[in-house]
C-alpha cells in the first residue's frame, strides 16, 4: 500500500515491498525546463549535473565513490517539469543513500571552477544529441508543437545559453525551487517504516522552506510552423504530433492503449502496414507525452528520402481508419497485456 506523509512541509511517498532486499529512493524536485522563465535555458539540467560536483561535506569524488563502494547506484535525470535524484541500495544501506541524496540537494557549493568544466561537459552532451538524428527530431517536435510555450524549450538548452549561466543564476534558481514545499521524496522497497521517516526527518530538516511564488506553466499553447534541418545522412527522420491528454486527464490510460495499437510494437498497425507490408521503413513507432496540464501524441519514422511521401500517406490513412473504426478486441487485449507486463517488469528495478 502506498502511503503519503508530510514531514515539516516536505512530502514523503513510500511503499514497503517486504519480499525484496533493496530500496529505491528518489528526491523529486518539481521544476524543469518549463519553469526556466527569466533564467538561461537549460539551467535546471545544468544544476542536475552540478549537484554531483561537491557539497560542504563531500567533494565530487566522495559523492561518486560513496554508493559505488557499497554496490549501490546513484544517478539523476531532468525533464520538462521535474528533476529527479535517485539511489538504489540494499536495505541495510538506506541511511547512506538518504544522507548522500540530502547532502547534494541541500549543501551543494557550486564551485565556479567546477561550473566552467561542467559547462564543457553539457556542451559535449548537446553536440552528441545534435549528431543523433532520431534524438534531434524528437526534440524538434517539442519545439514545433509547443512553439513559444514553456514546454517547447530544449531540456539541455543551447551551447550559448549554457555558456551564459552564472553562479548567481544557479544559486537563485536553487533558492527559489529547491524548497520543502516543492520537493517529493519517494521510497520503494524493504525498509522499516519508522526508520525511513526518522531518516527523512533528520537529513532533510535543513532543506529551505518556501522562498516565494513558483512559476506556473500556462495551459494555452500555439503550434508553431514545421521545421526541417538538412544533414548529410542516409535517411529522413520525421515526427508528426497532435494534441493528447494531460497527466490529470483520466483519458490518458485509454490514449496509451490507443497509441500502443497504432505504433507500440511489432504487431502495431503502423509497423505491420508500413514496414512489414511495404518495407518502406526500418523504424516506426508512436508514443504519448503527458504533462501536468497538456500533452501530445507523436508518430516517428525514418526512411529513404524517396519513400517519405508514401510513408506519410500511409500513416494518415491509418490515423483516418482508426478514427472511423473501433479497435478490435484482439488489439485491445494485446495492448492491455503489454501495459501490464511493462509495469511488472519495471518492478525488477527496485
Amino acid at each position: 500500500m502506498v502511503k503519503i506523509k508530510k514531514i515539516n512541509g516536505l512530502t514523503l511517498i513510500y511503499e514497503k515491498i517486504p519480499h525484496v532486499r533493496s530500496v529505491s529512493i528518489g528526491v523529486w524536485v518539481k521544476t524543469g525546463t518549463a519553469h526556466e522563465n527569466n533564467f538561461p535555458k537549460g539551467i535546471s539540467h545544468f544544476i542536475e549535473h552540478m549537484l554531483f560536483k561537491g557539497t560542504k561535506n563531500r567533494n565530487a569524488r566522495d559523492i561518486a565513490e560513496e554508493l559505488d563502494s557499497i554496490g549501490g547506484y546513484l544517478n539523476a535525470f531532468s525533464s520538462k517539469e521535474y528533476t529527479c535524484y535517485y539511489a538504489r541500495v540494499i536495505n541495510e544501506h538506506l541511511k547512506i543513500a538518504v544522507d548522500v541524496l540530502s547532502d547534494i540537494t541541500i549543501n551543494s557549493v557550486f564551485d565556479v571552477e567546477e561550473m566552467e568544466k561542467e559547462k564543457e561537459v553539457v556542451i559535449e552532451e548537446i553536440g552528441m544529441y545534435e549528431d543523433n538524428p532520431d534524438e534531434l527530431v524528437n526534440d524538434m517536435i517539442n519545439e514545433i508543437f509547443w512553439s513559444e510555450h514553456p514546454l517547447g524549450k530544449n531540456i539541455l538548452g543551447s551551447k550559448e545559453s549554457v555558456s551564459s549561466i552564472t553562479r548567481q543564476d544557479v544559486i537563485s534558481f536553487v533558492k527559489h525551487y529547491y524548497t520543502k514545499d516543492n520537493i517529493i521524496v519517494s521510497a520503494v522497497g524493504n525498509f522499516d517504516e519508522n526508520n525511513l521517516i526518522e531518516l527523512i526527518t533528520k537529513f532533510f530538516k535543513k532543506m529551505p522552506e518556501n522562498h516565494g511564488e513558483k512559476f506556473e506553466i500556462p495551459e494555452s499553447f500555439k503550434i508553431g510552423k514545421p521545421q526541417f534541418i538538412k544533414k548529410d545522412i542516409k535517411q529522413v527522420h520525421y515526427c508528426l504530433a497532435m494534441p493528447g491528454p494531460s497527466q490529470v486527464d483520466n483519458s490518458k490510460y485509454a490514449f496509451g492503449i490507443l497509441s500502443s495499437v497504432i505504433g507500440g510494437g511489432m504487431s502495431s498497425r503502423l509497423f505491420q502496414e508500413i514496414r512489414e507490408k511495404y518495407g518502406f521503413v526500418y523504424t516506426i513507432y508512436s508514443y504519448t507525452q503527458s504533462h501536468i496540464n497538456s500533452g501530445m501524441f507523436v508518430v516517428y519514422f525514418a526512411c529513404n528520402e524517396k519513400n517519405t511521401d508514401k510513408v506519410l500517406e500511409l500513416i494518415f490513412q491509418e490515423l483516418k481508419k482508426i478514427n472511423r473504426e473501433e479497435i478490435t478486441e484482439e488489439e485491445l487485449l494485446k495492448a492491455n497485456n503489454k501495459l501490464k507486463v511493462n509495469i511488472i517488469l519495471s518492478l525488477r528495478k527496485i
